[in-house]
């Protein structure tokens, strides 16, 4: 089975690894300061993040089916 996967989900991590540092650096106060937002890069940098890891998962998936489909096929054509 390909690997190519798990190469595309790590490839986000540099991603998540900025939002998360992101939010540790910002000040959690007692003030309500929920109408400011985070800064608009932040959320494209979100978005990324998880469209690249859906994205991995779905190769993930694709990649084991090609493969399940592939050794019952040889199986099936060891047999007769």
């Amino acid at each position: 089975m390909r690997t190519r996967g798990l190469i595309v989900i790590a490839s986000s991590i540099p991603i998540w690894l900025f939002v998360w540092v992101w939010d540790l650096m910002t000040p959690h106060s007692a003030w309500d300061l929920s109408e400011l937002g985070d800064p608009l890069y932040l959320g494209a940098a979100k978005l990324a993040a998880s469209v690249v890891v859906f994205f991995g998962f779905c190769v993930l998936i694709y990649d084991a089916t090609v493969w399940a489909a592939k050794r019952i096929h040889e199986r099936h054509s060891q047999t007769n």
